[in-house]
């Protein structure tokens, strides 16, 4: 049995990655390429609208990128076929990565200022693209609740040795009743939230998975009204 779920899972991997992620990465590629050339060109009126359909069509791009990724960690993750690559690594430099790739997102929120919190002399022993992905869920997270204030990104080394990376936002905060729900699959906070925030509810499923793995620690605070708070603590 645990050979034929190994094989379903392989099976699976292979067709997200070729039948799903291929065709999406070359759409991704022809509307950047298109907008790219329009931006250059001066436009009739009558296209006047294509810049920023063509904007919308990209991040579209990004977020279906982004449900894809989740979709073929989780399915490492729950084969047990996950490998680490554990290495040193500078936390900012991860830190300032998770700045760039949520740039886009983050101009768009005209009311939201992103705050980086993380000197440059912490080092972790840490597998990077785990690190990575567990930072652009909180982020994203974040971003999805949050329409005024700030996201902060927090690094903290403590006497122990431990390292904290958390993100506070000051977003709408989660309802108590919600709050034990919020690590398992498929959660949203509202019906709607799939589109109002283009949520898939996986995020932070796939969190408190990634931080199983690699023997972290996941926590989270948070009040309606006043915002949210989520870490991740990496042992010594």
């Amino acid at each position: 049995m645990a050979v034929l779920d190994g094989a379903r899972a392989n099976s699976m991997l292979s067709y997200v990655n070729h039948e799903v992620r291929n065709p999406l990465n070359v759409i991704k590629g022809m509307v950047e390429y298109t907008l790219l050339t329009l931006e250059q060109c001066a436009l009739p009126p009558e296209l006047g609208t294509c810049v920023a359909d063509l904007t919308v069509a990209s991040r579209a791009c990004d977020f279906l990128e982004h449900i894809v990724s989740d979709i073929l960690v989780l399915q490492r993750l729950e084969a047990g076929a996950l490998v680490l690559n554990l290495h040193p690594h500078r936390v900012s430099d991860i830190v300032e990565d998770m700045r760039e790739a949520v740039r886009h997102k983050m101009e768009e929120k005209k009311n939201v200022v992103l705050i980086i919190e993380c000197p440059t002399d912490i080092t972790a022993v840490v597998d990077a693209f785990g690190l990575k992905q567990i930072l652009l869920n909180f982020l994203s997270n974040s971003m999805k609740y949050t329409d005024q204030g700030s996201i902060t990104v927090r690094v903290t080394k403590h006497d122990s040795g431990e390292i904290t990376i958390g993100v506070l936002d000051t977003g709408s905060g989660i309802p108590e009743t919600h709050q034990k729900l919020i690590f398992q699959a498929h959660v949203q906070l509202d019906a709607d939230d799939i589109g109002r925030h283009g949520s898939h509810g996986l995020g932070l499923y796939l969190v408190s998975m990634l931080a199983q793995r690699m023997n972290w620690t996941v926590g989270f605070h948070s009040t309606v009204g006043v915002g949210s708070h989520f870490w991740i603590t990496i042992p010594a």
